[in-house]
């Protein structure tokens, strides 16, 4: 699977990707630091199947947009959103995308990443 992960923080990106190298598989991970890099990054792929982002980074950019554009592209994207604060309000947007902290507890990332088939 290719992944994209993106967060401001480089420790929430270490965490996540030592829990999913733990699930096994063979992945082609790139990361990102913010939107105009995840967007980059994005733009260059051929082929996506997993991305992880926050719903908003704490300079107010929304995320929303670049996971649509990548559904567009990719349609069968898994997105997980990793968060910290209340996503009530982004509950729409977020739709059947899986939330979960940002620094997620290693079963229940464990559980995603298997659900979608991410250890094969």
């Amino acid at each position: 699977m290719i992944l994209l992960t993106v967060d401001e923080d480089p420790k929430v990106i270490q965490h996540t990707l030592g829990i999913l190298k733990r699930v096994g598989g063979s992945h082609e991970v790139h990361t990102a630091s913010n939107l105009a890099v995840a967007t980059h990054s994005a733009s260059e792929l051929e082929s996506l199947d997993v991305l992880i982002i926050p719903a908003n980074a704490s300079s107010g950019e929304s995320f929303f947009g670049l996971r649509d554009s990548l559904r567009e592209r990719f349609a069968d994207l898994h997105v997980l959103f990793l968060n910290d604060y209340e996503i009530r309000e982004y509950a729409e947007q977020i739709g059947k995308d899986r939330v979960l902290p940002r620094f997620p507890d290693e079963a229940a990332l464990t559980n995603w990443a298997n659900s979608i088939g991410f250890g094969t």
